[in-house]
């Protein structure tokens, strides 16, 4: 095999997962950090080419990562360097040896809930005339009722919105669309917003649903601040402190737990969340993998 140098290695492995595999920007984005982080590390020992590295280098690095953060970050640059080597293994015959790097077992943390009651209170508009309010509170009204990841709520374009309908058209990860219907409060508001706020703030005629008060595209930095501040604002949680572990997500999660909770069709929420299996659908639930299970085949004509 010729000699391959690490960050090339890393730049043709990016390449690849974005053009043929049709991972996501934010997945390219994880993978590069993680991968360039090894290479630093690597580059350290004076390791620069992917032939030199061998399997007690990514012992000896997962044993420093692993130290610094949670299992499941560990876990993650394991899986992320784990797809790299089947990449070098494929294309270049480089031996991979980062089969022998087992997952670490961790324990599944409890997601921090926001309850019926605290979503209301969040996404009542205390004062309408408020364009600012009226805006932020749009954005999570469609996070929530539509059960997006803040990335496809950031990245959602005008022609993914089909307000005759009711329904809006998400890009996801892998590029996969799912449709999904917008509640009456969603949709009277999301129009409001187009109509009324939209207009004022769009001089550099962006395509984008989301803009800032300054004309630019929505941030996904912007969504996590303005939801946490207004967690605060309106007394759903006591100070900063417990804000930790809420995030939009936690919007996301909600929804899921609603339907749940209300006997919706397990393959209902799949659909809506644009998991690609049961088992995933339950990470945002509270319902067991077998509940699930069971709820979906009482629903199938066929087993």
């Amino acid at each position: 095999m010729m000699k391959l140098k690490i960050e090339q290695g890393i730049s043709l492995y990016l390449e690849q997962i974005t053009s043929v595999d049709n991972r996501t920007m934010a997945t390219l984005d994880s993978y590069g950090t993680q991968l360039n982080q090894l290479k630093t590390w690597l580059n350290q020992k004076k390791i620069n080419y992917v032939n030199d590295i061998t399997i007690d280098d990514l012992f000896d690095f997962i044993y420093g990562y692993d130290h610094d953060h949670a299992p499941s970050s560990t876990n993650h640059m394991i899986t992320v360097i784990r797809g790299f080597y089947d990449y070098l293994h494929e294309y270049y015959c480089l031996t991979n040896i980062a089969l022998k790097i087992n997952l670490k077992k961790a324990e599944r943390k409890e997601k921090k809930i926001l309850n019926d009651q605290a979503i209301e209170r969040l996404l009542t508009i205390d004062d309408e005339s408020n364009i600012k309010e009226y805006a932020d509170v749009t954005i999570l009204e469609i996070i929530y009722g539509c059960g997006l990841r803040v990335s496809e709520c950031t990245g959602l374009t005008m022609n993914q919105l089909h307000l005759d309908d009711g329904t809006i058209s998400v890009v996801g990860k892998g590029n996969k669309t799912r449709v999904i219907p917008l509640s009456d409060t969603s949709r009277h508001r999301l129009i409001h917003y187009l109509d009324f706020i939209r207009p004022k703030w769009n001089k550099n005629h962006l395509t984008n649903v989301f803009i800032t008060k300054a004309g630019k595209p929505l941030q996904r930095n912007l969504v996590y601040t303005m939801l946490k501040k207004r967690l605060l604002d309106k007394g759903i949680v006591a100070n900063s402190g417990a804000l930790k572990g809420l995030s939009p997500h936690s919007l996301r999660h909600a929804l899921a737990t609603h339907m749940v909770n209300q006997d919706t069709d397990p393959r209902i929420v799949q659909q809506i969340l644009g998991h690609e299996s049961i088992a995933t659908t339950q990470i945002y639930t509270h319902k067991t993998v077998d509940e699930l299970q069971k709820a979906y085949d009482q629903c199938m004509p066929r087993s």
